[in-house]
């Protein structure tokens, strides 16, 4: 669990349950339901304008237009009324047009994590350290189901769209840890990633070479190991034959594991001279 830094007023949480966290701790939400998923619907689009009827029919499509916007209404009111109390997050009604605005300070973390994530994208290859530490803090603070409890079509797309977008961002992390030449950052990169998608073969072999070039030989076979029994269990299938051959070239030569760079820079941003 991440801490809110001394420059976040306010961290909302939308992997894993809705949540509202300050420096003062964590504050209770006291909504449910339509009006609890609508928060996090609105928060996921922040900035973003949605028409009322939008809501309506997301929310309450089993409802007379009538008594949709009296539910719309009443969970506005609820909605603003906790919002009042946590400086730096208000919900606008503008015509029939609603935003949920956020303040600077405020970090939402899946937001976050979308934006750290287009900036390293946008850098290609070569990561700067400032978008690799910024995109580490992203990825640290989303932990858990993204929209937990929600069950909505709404929800099922945005969960998949922002899982994928977490996937990425340790894609990105770990490749940039390789491209470093810093084998156990890129490991452990590379084990969550695996975390979140166990039947990823490509990652399973980045992994095996990974332990390879780290001089774990005995790590890399039981990587193949974990992903030939897995693979066997859970889709009846075998590993490709890429993996395979490099589980054989593993197996008939050790690999010289190839010296860390003098300047290795960590997860935090700080560089280990070697």
């Amino acid at each position: 669990m991440v801490t809110p830094s001394p420059d976040a007023c306010l961290v909302i949480s939308l992997f894993g349950p809705l949540r509202l966290q300050s420096p003062a701790g964590f504050h209770a939400l006291n909504l449910t339901g339509a009006t609890r998923d609508m928060l996090a619907f609105l928060l996921v689009r922040a900035g973003v304008p949605t028409r009322r009827d939008v809501l309506v029919a997301t929310f309450w499509p089993d409802a007379t237009m009538d008594k949709g916007r009296s539910a719309l209404t009443t969970a506005i009111w609820r909605i603003k009324k906790v919002l009042a109390r946590r400086a730096g997050v208000s919900l606008r009604t503008i015509d029939d047009l609603i935003v949920l605005e956020l303040a600077e300070g405020v970090v939402v973390d899946a937001l976050a994590l979308r934006q750290a994530t287009a900036m390293a994208r946008a850098e290609g290859a070569l990561l700067s350290v400032a978008n690799q530490v910024r995109l580490a803090v992203a990825v640290d603070r989303c932990n858990g189901v993204v929209l937990e409890g929600c069950d909505a079509h709404w929800a099922m797309v945005d969960r998949e769209h922002l899982t994928g977008v977490y996937l990425a961002a340790l894609q990105i992390l770990m490749r940039g840890a390789e491209t470093r030449g810093d084998w156990a950052d890129a490991l452990t990169w590379g084990r969550m990633l695996l975390e979140a998608d166990p039947l990823n073969e490509a990652v399973h072999h980045q992994m095996i070479a990974l332990y390879a070039r780290a001089g774990e030989r005995s790590r890399a076979v039981m990587q193949f190991e974990m992903l030939r029994r897995l693979l066997r269990d859970e889709l009846g299938v075998a590993p490709d034959a890429g993996t395979v051959a490099l589980r054989n070239r593993i197996l008939a030569a050790t690999p010289a594991a190839p010296a860390a760079p003098r300047d290795t820079p960590r997860r935090d941003g700080a560089v280990t001279h070697l």
